[in-house]
């Protein structure tokens, strides 16, 4: 299992999926997307998956870094995304966050880790397929 981690967020590559989760509470910035954006291109070395992220941790993402995170070179190297939350607030928040940001591919929210690695599985598949291109 390879991994890459700063002092407040650490991913790891698990069965194909890239796994990232924040280590601390956190309020999400365009410094904060752009590094954690920088060290997930560095575990993917080129390759696509799909991304699991908790984001339990995090207490505010502003709005230069919903509009980084939903753009092509944020995006670069994923073929889905799931997002992990923990209230009904933070899941209403984020999906006006998908509706307003629009990201460039399948992207959803979660309240079980387990549902959104069962949902990232068909995922997997177009991993491979984009690496055959």
């Amino acid at each position: 299992m390879r991994s890459i981690a700063n002092d407040y967020i650490h991913f790891a590559l698990v069965n194909d999926v890239v796994e990232g989760i924040f280590t601390k509470p956190i309020l999400w910035d365009y410094e904060v997307a752009t590094v954690i954006v920088r060290l997930r291109l560095l575990l993917c070395a080129g390759r696509h998956y799909p991304l699991y992220l908790d984001v339990r941790q995090v207490k505010n993402i502003d709005h230069e870094a919903r509009r980084y995170m939903s753009s092509p070179p944020a995006m670069e190297f994923l073929t889905a995304g799931a997002l992990r939350i923990d209230s009904s607030l933070g899941k209403m928040a984020g999906n006006f966050f998908l509706a307003l940001n629009k990201p460039q591919l399948p992207l959803r929210l979660f309240d079980s880790k387990l549902e959104a690695l069962k949902w990232l599985e068909e995922y997997k598949q177009q991993r491979k397929d984009a690496e055959q291109v």
